[in-house]
């Protein structure tokens, strides 16, 4: 009896341990599993990996590196002269986009609504003011706006007819650009407006006419039906209605026109 128990316990102190010492781990065995693998297999060893241990702690500070050489010492005239190419290279960039594409305050892009642009009066449906946009073209028919003739007329060949337009709140104005009645294929009307007056104000009844040295500015127009005459205010100004009033035409009154912001006064 003492005898089988002599084996018994040579058994579990020599063969078992020994046994056990072969078994692998599953890191071992999972990695021994994935080693003929294909490259997409390195996921899967990853996989195997236990947990990652704690962050050391963090290691001594390195030495500070050599100061570099001391800056030129800056004068008010570098300074100036850096301000001045900077300025000379955003204008060069910005002079590359027509200015009335981002000055125009929305006659010619629309964002003024017909709406909102009124006159006087006018010759007929085909004269109305919203037909009156900078670079308007004369339309026989289209199912939003029917037929144009590219231009606001007005009903009357008078002193006192106006086209205006209520931007609905007070707007930065700068100045107005005018043109004629285009020319439609064979037609050449020759309409035009040569010098007209701009009032402006916030409401209707409280329009003041825009003077230079106390008298009312008179701005000279276009000479031919089609090209751009831009006039700038003697100063910008802040009013919800633009009213232009011509004073004098060739044949007929008749124009297309855009308004130019407040903030482009001193780019024109």
């Amino acid at each position: 009896m003492p005898h089988k128990s002599f084996v018994v316990l040579w058994c579990c102190v020599v063969i078992i341990p020994a046994v056990l010492s072969d078994i692998p781990n599953v890191y071992e065995f999972c990695s021994a599993l994935m080693t003929d693998k294909t490259a997409s297999s390195h996921n899967c060893a990853a996989q195997c990996q236990g947990r990652p241990g704690k962050r050391g702690p963090e290691g001594r500070r390195g030495l500070p590196g050599v100061k570099g050489d001391r800056g030129e010492e800056g004068t008010t005239e570098r300074l100036e002269e850096k301000i001045r190419l900077l300025e000379e290279k955003m204008k060069k960039t910005v002079d590359i986009i027509p200015k009335l594409s981002y000055c125009g305050m929305g006659m010619k892009s629309r964002d003024i609504p017909d709406h909102v642009i009124t006159a006087s009066s006018v010759s007929d449906y085909r004269h109305a003011a919203h037909h009156g946009r900078m670079n308007e073209n004369a339309v026989f028919h289209t199912a939003s706006s029917g037929f144009s003739v590219g231009a606001w007329c007005s009903g009357q060949n008078t002193n006192g007819e106006w086209i205006q337009i209520d931007f609905q709140r007070p707007r930065f104005i700068g100045g107005i650009v005018t043109q004629g009645r285009r020319i439609k294929y064979r037609w050449n009307y020759n309409q035009r407006v040569k010098t007209y007056k701009v009032a402006c104000g916030n409401s209707t009844s409280t329009l003041r006419t825009i003077t230079d040295n106390e008298i009312d500015k008179v701005f000279v127009g276009n000479t031919d039906e089609d090209s751009k005459v831009i006039n700038m205010f003697p100063k910008p100004l802040s009013c919800r209605f633009v009213r232009l009033y011509p004073m004098s035409w060739n044949i007929g009154i008749c124009m297309r026109m855009e308004v130019i912001r407040g903030e482009c006064h001193d780019m024109f």
